[in-house]
């Protein structure tokens, strides 16, 4: 279930990046972790790592209409793409509203 969203955001217009040697992606891999809400938000993670996508810039990112919140996205790549890891807590009919 999570490789084939994972894959959809590869092929999706999310571009790859390199980084300078100043940049530590273990650590920056370790706080979006400490950032994630559940299991399975860290196990997409590790498929995004494991299949070479950009790292998100921000988890547990706000989202704002107007400045009134709205929701909290996972993960969150700049300028505007929220990703929504919704697993087994988001299936009642109540929090899908």
């Amino acid at each position: 279930m999570i490789i084939p969203l994972v894959k959809e955001i590869k092929n999706s217009n999310l571009s790859k990046v390199s980084f300078d040697k100043s940049f530590n992606i273990k650590k920056r891999i370790k706080e979006l972790k400490e950032k994630c809400d559940s299991n399975l938000e860290k196990q997409v993670l590790d498929e995004i790592i494991k299949q070479k996508i950009r790292l998100p810039d921000e988890a547990q990112k706000l989202y704002t209409e107007n400045d009134v919140p709205i929701t909290k996205a996972d993960f969150f790549y700049n300028p505007d793409t929220y990703l929504f890891v919704d697993g087994p807590p988001h299936t009642p009919e109540n929090v899908q509203r």
